[in-house]
């Protein structure tokens, strides 16, 4: 199984179906097709499962900018620092990043030319007997910078240039409401994705822990009660491969 940083839709979707495949003992046996609405049909001899599946993140609380958007642009930052750095040295580096905010928005461009600047003039001074940590770079956009060479004592270990996320957050430990409101999004349309199979299942996931989906369940036999009208309702965290099966009842049976 293959974890993705920053995946799509559907490597996301195909993630959190894999994950949940691997971890359950009872997982439907029979032929697997991807489609939308829901997202997977698997077809066993006597019934139809469909599995749909969808993210949840965290409201930004200091800011009016969408954590995922924030996330995208940090992304789209390193996507062009790499590509300046191949530009303007040969010899790859790795480069990490902590961004000074994960909840603000940044200049895209301009802490793409920043952090380049900064590593172009630090890789001349160091040497490759570790990595060298610059936990205050004195950039606008950016904290905490490492770097290592394309060679540990002299050995070749690195053939192209990387520039990666230092994952650093909070993590929400208390997510019933965001997890409830995406299942009161997705029981909307389970009529609709009724028609396509004889039960449901949900998978509520999150896959990285930037921001956007810092968000966990704290214990395995947690007994919070979820409404649902899925046959099943699973939350998902992709990035360690956990997954729990909700405590449901029906949503009709809410505020009764």
């Amino acid at each position: 199984m293959v974890i993705y940083v920053n995946p799509s839709k559907d490597q996301f979707e195909r993630l959190m179906f894999e994950t949940l495949k691997t971890k359950i003992d009872d997982f439907p046996c029979g032929k697997i097709e991807k489609q939308e609405s829901p997202d997977f049909i698997i077809k066993e001899p006597d019934r139809t499962v469909g599995i749909e599946v969808t993210r949840v993140t965290n409201t930004n609380h200091a800011g009016p900018t969408p954590l995922t958007e924030i996330r995208g642009a940090q992304f789209k930052c390193l996507k062009i620092a790499k590509q300046i750095l191949v530009e303007e040295r040969v010899v790859p580096v790795e480069v990490k990043v902590k961004f000074r905010d994960d909840h603000a928005r940044i200049d895209i461009k301009n802490a793409a030319r920043e952090l380049c600047n900064f590593i172009l003039e630090k890789v001349d001074s160091i040497d490759d007997t570790k990595t060298w940590h610059y936990y205050e770079s004195e950039l606008k956009h950016i904290s905490w910078i490492s770097i290592h060479l394309d060679t540990a004592f002299g050995k070749k270990w690195l053939n192209e240039h990387r520039v990666q996320l230092i994952h650093m957050n909070y993590v929400n430990t208390n997510p019933h409401d965001i997890i409830q409101k995406a299942i009161d999004r997705k029981n909307a349309k389970l009529a609709t994705y009724q028609k396509e199979c004889d039960e449901c299942w949900l998978i509520i996931g999150v896959n990285e822990i930037t921001a956007p989906e810092a968000i966990t369940i704290l214990n395995n036999d947690d007994s919070t009660q979820y409404f649902s009208n899925f046959a099943r309702t699973y939350f998902v965290r992709g990035v360690e491969g956990l997954v729990w099966l909700l405590n449901m009842a029906p949503s009709n049976t809410r505020n009764r």
